[in-house]
């Protein structure tokens, strides 16, 4: 999983966070002055937002290097929303706060971001088809009337 200490420099993850105890703060007394609903809307700017043709949330996720798709309230984008925010704080986060933030996300997802058509494996866009590889790394194939690669 992408980390938080990967997608952004110490001064952008303290000023994310504004004023939260992060791991390297742990020594020092620090005052929480940011809900923990607020902190995670925050980290999920680190994601991409969308709805599909039926409407459903999904965000994009930047993992190992490559990105991928998940439905909002999926345990995947659940998992990597937790794990920025204990990256980011050491803490765990309650599920008060997450339900929070999940609803939120979902709203933006649905009508603040774009709509974009999912397709299951294959897919034509910009005269091109792309083939999904189905691999660990997230690879596709466009193939064109030229060739493929």
């Amino acid at each position: 999983m992408g980390t938080l200490t990967d997608a952004l420099t110490p001064a952008e993850q303290a000023e994310l966070l504004g004023g939260v105890t992060t791991k390297q703060e742990q020594g020092r007394e620090s005052k929480e002055r940011r809900s923990q609903a607020e902190i995670l809307l925050d980290l999920a700017t680190l994601a991409g937002f969308f709805h599909d043709q039926e409407r459903e949330p999904y965000a994009v996720i930047p993992v190992a290097g490559h990105r991928e798709i998940w439905p909002v309230r999926s345990k995947y984008f659940k998992w990597w929303l937790v794990g920025a925010f204990y990256e980011a704080t050491g803490k765990a986060v309650n599920t008060d706060a997450l339900n929070q933030a999940l609803n939120a996300l979902e709203h933006r997802a649905v009508f603040r971001s774009p709509r974009m058509p999912l397709h299951l494996r294959i897919a034509e866009h910009g005269g091109a088809f792309w083939y999904d590889l189905a691999d660990a790394t997230w690879r596709a194939v466009k193939i064109t009337p030229d060739g493929w690669g």
